[in-house]
C-alpha cells in the first residue's frame, strides 16, 4: 500500500474513532440528565411529534397537549433510546470494518460493544437523581445497536457491490 493510501486510512481510522467517542459522550450527557429535565425533554418531542400527527393540533388547550404528550412519553423515550444506540451501531460497526480483518467479527465486534455500552449507560443512570437503570432498556438499546450494526454492514456490502460492478464495467476487475 502506497503511504499515501495508508496516510488516509489511518486518518479514516482516527475520524471514525473519534464519532464514536463524541457519540458515546452525547450519550452519556442524556443520561446524566436528572428526571424532571428528562421528562421536559421528551415532552417538548411529545409536543413536536402531536403537532405532525394530529391535524388539529393549534385547536388543541395547553393542557390536552400536555397529556398527550405525556401520554405518548413512555414510547418517544423508548424510540429515542433505540435510536441513539442505532446510531452508536452504526458508527461502531463503521469504525471497525474498516480495519483490514474479517468484516463479519468486526460487525459482531461493534455488536458486543454496543451492548457493553448500553448496559453501563443504565449501570450510569442508577446513579443519577430520579433516574434508573433497568435490563429491558439495556436490551431496546441492544436492538438498537443491532439495528444500526445491521444497516451500517449492509450499506458496507452494497457500496462494495457497486465499486466490483464500476471495475467489471471498466475492465478492471
Amino acid at each position: 500500500m502506497d503511504p499515501s493510501a495508508k496516510a488516509e486510512r489511518k486518518t479514516k481510522r482516527i475520524v471514525c474513532l473519534l464519532l464514536v467517542l463524541l457519540w458515546m459522550g452525547a450519550i452519556f450527557a442524556y443520561s446524566a440528565m436528572d428526571a424532571p429535565d428528562s421528562t421536559l425533554q421528551s415532552r417538548k418531542v411529545g409536543k413536536i411529534f402531536g403537532s405532525i400527527v394530529v391535524a388539529d393540533w393549534e385547536d388543541w388547550t395547553p393542557q390536552q397537549q400536555e397529556d398527550f404528550a405525556a401520554k405518548w412519553d413512555h414510547p418517544i423515550r423508548k424510540a429515542a433510546h433505540m435510536a441513539e444506540f442505532a446510531v452508536l451501531g452504526a458508527l461502531l460497526c463503521g469504525t471497525l470494518i474498516i480495519w483490514p480483518k474479517d468484516k463479519k467479527k468486526a460487525v459482531c465486534a461493534a455488536i458486543l460493544l454496543g451492548i457493553a455500552y448500553a448496559a453501563t449507560d443504565e449501570l450510569h443512570q442508577i446513579f443519577v437523581p430520579g433516574r434508573a437503570g433497568r435490563i429491558s432498556d439495556v436490551g431496546i438499546d441492544s436492538i438498537g445497536v443491532v439495528i444500526g450494526c445491521l444497516l451500517c454492514y449492509g450499506v458496507y456490502r452494497l457500496v462494495k457491490k457497486v465499486e466490483c460492478c464500476k471495475d467489471r464495467v471498466r475492465g478492471d476487475g
